[in-house]
């Protein structure tokens, strides 16, 4: 629950089920009032238009003043059978509403509420509450479809975290065997093996691996048959460029990663990559994003900043080195499957055809400021860290 007459962020990825565009409205969060609910986070059909909206009212009443922040363009059957992130902001200081649809600011920034009130009820998720003029209070717009993931956070999250983050690791700890998260959703990472610290990162302290040690969650964190987003600097040392794998970020399948953010040799040249397998198995196809030029020594002791986006609506791959696309856009991922087993940093998990299952791609480096986002972080807000 949260208190609606203060700043507050709700978020939630929907999923619109079926074959047609459902033609009344339906909640997806929302927290009742008296007569009414003190937002609404929904699918709206207004004047005829399918629209995605995070809306507020002036009172608690039938005849309060509705502040809807909308879409401007409708809602497609192009949405449908697909996972979209939702996220509402309200800033009590301007009264401002702000919707946001896969990490982009979508209204038009002309929703302000005027009067501020708290609804006192429960949160619910899947319908809300609303008094027709002269009508009944009753429980309305129930969802049908698929939703998850559910957040709400008291305050303003920014905007550059609308992709909803899921975790931020700085490695700043420089002690002891546990790496905070500075997001809000506070999921360490736990170091085993060999895995250490260094006071020279590429901003403060990082991460460091000598090929036997990784630093890892106590479960995913990231949805992989969803959208999303992981990046991290890595600094590869040594003298020489590595001859094998080497996975900066990946989440454990039971036979394969879910994914693999890293450095991999191809043909015998050594590139930056970002993989997907588009099954839990040996047997699965890879989908790989390379860079496009193959690295030379003067990479070795330089911090360089990878993105790995996975758009599940098109299967797209895409690598950001530096915050530059790097691959050539044919990287796509037929499958969709949820790796079931933790995040982990500086390795990855892989089973060979007829092998073992083993962990595999320790890195010989230094790794710092790993990110990862539910939702494909869009090419336009890549930061350009060159």
């Amino acid at each position: 629950m949260v208190n609606t007459d203060q700043s507050f962020t709700v978020s939630a990825w929907v999923e619109l089920t079926g074959t047609a565009l459902p033609t009344a409205n339906m909640a997806i969060l929302s927290e009742d009032g008296t007569a009414m609910s003190g937002f609404y986070l929904r699918y709206e059909v207004r004047s005829g238009k399918p629209s995605w909206c995070f809306s507020m009212l002036d009172s608690d009443s039938a005849s309060g003043t509705w502040r809807p922040a909308c879409t401007s363009a409708p809602v497609s059957t192009a949405s449908l059978n697909t996972w979209v992130h939702l996220a509402g902001v309200f800033n009590a200081q301007t009264g401002g509403l702000s919707l946001y649809l896969s990490g982009t600011r979508v209204d038009d920034a002309t929703a302000v509420v005027g009067a501020r009130w708290r609804a006192g009820g429960p949160l619910a998720v899947g319908r809300d509450l609303w008094t027709p003029v002269g009508g009944a209070t009753r429980q309305a717009d129930f969802f049908t479809g698929a939703l998850d993931d559910v957040t709400v956070q008291a305050g303003l999250v920014p905007a550059d975290e609308m992709y909803s983050m899921s975790g931020r690791w700085h490695f700043d700890d420089g002690t002891g065997a546990t790496a905070a998260d500075s997001s809000w959703f506070q999921r360490p990472l736990t170091l085993t093996g060999t895995a250490g610290w260094t006071a020279s990162g590429h901003a403060g302290g990082a991460l460091s691996l000598n090929g036997g040690g990784q630093a890892v969650a106590t479960g995913p964190i990231l949805d992989t048959s969803h959208s999303f987003t992981a990046s991290a600097w890595v600094e590869l040392t040594g003298t020489a460029l590595p001859t094998g794998n080497m996975t900066v970020v990946s989440e454990d399948g039971s036979q394969e990663s879910g994914f693999y953010l890293g450095y991999r040799i191809r043909n015998g040249a050594p590139l930056w990559s970002f993989s997907m397998v588009d099954g839990a198995n040996a047997a699965g196809t890879w989908h790989t994003a390379w860079s496009q030029t193959p690295l030379t020594t003067a990479v070795l002791g330089t911090w360089v900043h990878l993105v790995g986006a996975f758009d599940a609506s098109t299967g797209q791959l895409s690598l950001y080195v530096n915050g530059a696309r790097a691959d050539d856009g044919s990287g796509i991922q037929q499958g969709r499957w949820q790796a079931s087993g933790p995040l982990a940093v500086g390795r990855s998990v892989w089973t060979p055809v007829g092998g073992a299952t083993q962990y595999a791609d320790h890195v010989v480096g230094t790794i710092d400021d790993v990110t990862v986002y539910a939702g494909a972080m869009p090419s336009g807000d890549v930061p350009n860290l060159s």
